[in-house]
């Protein structure tokens, strides 16, 4: 299993081939949910960092929809991870 620091290199990756960029507010609640994801008995590992970056990006497109701070669509914040549920 990996620890929590190689799953938040591993978001980080998976982040910067997407093109995204993050801020260090989101990039912390990030980590707070893996470390609380990797509580759990069911916990999935690198699955569930795809799977959290698959819900950040649905929920960053929702809120840069009508955004017109060009530089904010290619950066994940706070209220793109705030909203996902748990995975």
């Amino acid at each position: 299993d990996y620890n929590t620091l190689e799953l938040t290199n591993i978001f980080i990756n998976l982040l910067r081939n997407r093109h995204l960029f993050i801020t260090q507010e989101a990039l912390e609640k990030a980590i707070f949910k893996i470390k609380n994801a990797r509580k759990k008995q069911s916990f999935g590992n690198g699955r569930y960092v795809n799977n959290l970056i698959e819900h950040i990006e649905e929920l960053h497109i929702l809120n840069v929809e009508n955004c017109e701070d060009y530089s904010r669509i290619d950066t994940i914040e706070i209220e793109d991870i705030e909203d996902v549920t748990e995975l």
